[in-house]
């Protein structure tokens, strides 16, 4: 900690000495040179803060710590969500949503998983990977009588699952579509009605999962869907037995 710099009281100022009286002998000449030389010292001084002044523009490690401010993901403005082939339904929700062009996640995951095949995709939060997930589920939804849930998305929090169930609805490509967030910390009966009344996705973390599948609220029997969403971190905070 830096100490705390106090001005002194009216008992410990010191007045300046008088100048010398020689002082006042300074000719024009002599008072002109020295204001010359302050200039040039200043010059000085200027050009040796030039070089700071350039480098201030870099980035404040500690200003984000979180980097909870991430960038906006570069997009390809050549290549539209019409280019992945996805249906008019969920084409109609991402133009209400705003969005426009899909980001690299998203053009690299949506076209293998709309053909069906397991994908693994990595990228900073930001980026759309809650979309690149959703988006190939939402495209091959159809109306259906079961009981559901036929997706299913795992999170290691429940800020996670609440913001993948509100993205899921934004682009959901029916009224009829319907996502039902199961996660600790509040009352399950909420999610038992929701559950219960039958849906199309449920985002949840393992262990309250779990727990529906204990009791028999949620069945797994007709699932086609399933997202592990931050994987890595699921496993690093403990849910690797469940």
């Amino acid at each position: 900690m830096e100490p705390v710099l106090t001005p002194p009281t009216d008992g410990d100022f010191t007045p300046a000495p008088e100048q010398d009286e020689r002082d006042e002998d300074l000719t024009d000449d002599e008072t002109a040179e020295a204001d010359n030389e302050t200039d040039e010292t200043d010059d000085l001084d200027a050009e040796a803060d030039a070089p700071e002044a350039e480098g201030s523009d870099e980035t404040d490690p500690t200003a984000d710590p979180d980097h909870e401010n991430a960038p906006p993901p570069e997009t390809d403005p050549a290549m539209t969500f019409a280019d992945l082939k996805l249906n008019r339904a969920v084409l109609d929700a991402l133009a209400h949503a705003g969005y426009t062009h899909p980001t690299p996640i998203q053009e690299a995951v949506i076209p293998p998983a709309l053909a069906g095949k397991d994908v693994i995709g990595q990228a900073q939060t930001g980026t759309g990977k809650t979309a690149a997930f959703t988006l190939p589920f939402l495209a091959r939804w159809r109306p259906h009588k079961l009981k559901g849930p036929i997706g299913l998305v795992m999170t290691p929090t429940r800020e996670l699952a609440l913001q993948v169930a509100k993205e899921a609805e934004k682009l959901a490509p029916s009224a009829r579509f319907s996502v039902v967030a199961v996660y600790g910390g509040t009352g399950m009966q909420k999610q038992l009605t929701g559950l219960a009344r039958g849906c199309d996705l449920v985002v949840g973390t393992p262990g309250r999962l779990l727990d529906h599948l204990r009791r028999g609220s949620m069945s797994l029997d007709h699932l086609k869907y399933v997202v592990l969403d931050e994987a890595d971190r699921m496993l690093d905070i403990g849910f690797r037995p469940d």
